[in-house]
């Protein structure tokens, strides 16, 4: 797309409100709207970046979500940690921490899959519908962490008052949310995937995710599907969550 369109794109998006996507980014648009609402709603300064991977997140709460509140990236590849570093090097409201987040705190063997997105703590199943891009190609010792063993220095450090959890650990995400404990409802949101046919071992499914959040004081706000390319099945959706 050259950027004359790009330039007409957004005037338009800017003169009438609307959104204008593609059919395949139509669940990227439909994420971005909701975001932006929900971190105006919510007052939101602050979003933990968890499993960050090469920041693609971080970056699209600034490009496109237009957040300017502060953001923790956390990332157990040493790697993707130092490309995340120099990507955030000019951003002094974007901090990096090299750090596994789990439900137990200790040492673990992280699984690096063949597309870095795809790795996880947990060992990928041997037939998933991400064919060869999850398969394990090595493994690294990592450190990881509980929520509620990090987050008041944190909030000292970086000065927060209303946080939102965005969790992307690809079938982890509920031992992440358990090991915030009791300081998960200092969250105002929650952003996490929901594994319809799950692609790890141990990972639990959408049912699990859904009423986990709910038993803890959150209500589902939006289910948007994110790998449109795979219809009709429903392989993984992302799941946001409000505190009420």
């Amino acid at each position: 797309m050259n950027q004359n369109l790009k330039w007409l794109i957004r005037k338009i998006e800017q003169i009438t409100g609307a959104r204008i996507a593609a059919p395949h980014a139509l669940g990227t648009a439909l994420e971005i709207e909701h975001l932006r609402k929900t971190f105006k709603l919510f007052n939101v300064d602050c979003v933990f970046d968890v499993g960050a991977n090469e920041g693609q997140y971080a970056s699209m709460l600034r490009q496109d979500v237009n957040f300017l509140g502060k953001i923790i990236s956390f990332e157990p590849i040493p790697e993707l940690a130092e490309t995340l570093r120099q990507t955030s090097s000019k951003d002094n409201n974007w901090f990096v921490e090299e750090l596994a987040l789990d439900r137990e705190s200790g040492s673990a063997q992280f699984n690096i899959a063949t597309r870095s997105a795809f790795s996880s703590l947990l060992p990928s199943k041997e037939e998933t519908a991400f064919g060869n891009a999850i398969n394990i190609a090595r493994k690294i010792p990592v450190e990881k962490e509980r929520i509620d063993n990090i987050f008041c220095n944190l909030k000292d450090k970086i000065r927060f008052t209303n946080p939102f959890l965005k969790l992307d650990t690809q079938g982890n995400d509920l031992s992440v949310a358990v090991g915030a404990g009791n300081l998960l409802r200092n969250f105002v949101g929650i952003q996490s995937e929901l594994s319809v046919k799950t692609a790890y071992y141990n990972s639990e499914g959408y049912y699990e995710t859904i009423k986990f959040f709910q038993r803890n004081g959150f209500e589902l706000s939006a289910i948007i599907h994110n790998h449109p390319w795979q219809f009709p099945s429903l392989v993984e959706a992302d799941a946001i969550f409000f505190r009420i």
